[in-house]
């Protein structure tokens, strides 16, 4: 599966999508602000490679993300949440950047999602892949 570019309305691309081969672990990079609709186009492009993939974890590298839109939390977690959780997903990591990492409450980030999947916190891609394919 190539790995996918979604453009902003100015034609900068603000995440990709695409699954590492080598791992089978398909993955979100996000890059700078993300409004509504482009979350959803990337998410979309998430969900259609991990059906594919068959895939049971997934990565998110946020490190390069200044914000999202405020309608972000709530529409992934009436939508695409619960959809991962129907395709099999079992853990999901996710990427911050080291000063977001040290001011951030991992614990109730990773508690938010405990009813569908494990889900963790980590500073760097190496990490979280290594959780990732740990059983």
């Amino acid at each position: 599966m190539k790995e996918v570019q979604i453009k902003n309305k100015m034609g900068e691309i603000n995440s990709v999508v695409g699954v590492d081969t080598a791992l089978n672990i398909p993955y979100f990079s996000w890059h700078g602000y993300i409004d509504i609709g482009e979350i959803k186009a990337a998410c979309e492009k998430m969900l259609e490679y991990v059906a594919k993939s068959n895939a049971d974890c997934y990565l998110s590298d946020n490190r390069e993300a200044t914000g999202y839109s405020d309608e972000m939390t709530t529409w992934t977690s009436s939508y695409f949440v619960p959809k991962l959780k129907e395709l099999g997903i079992k853990k999901h990591a996710i990427i911050f950047p080291s000063e977001v990492f040290a001011s951030i409450s991992t614990q109730e980030f990773e508690e938010s999602l405990s009813g569908y999947f494990q889900a963790k916190v980590f500073n760097s891609p190496e990490d979280a892949k290594k959780w990732l394919v740990d059983d």
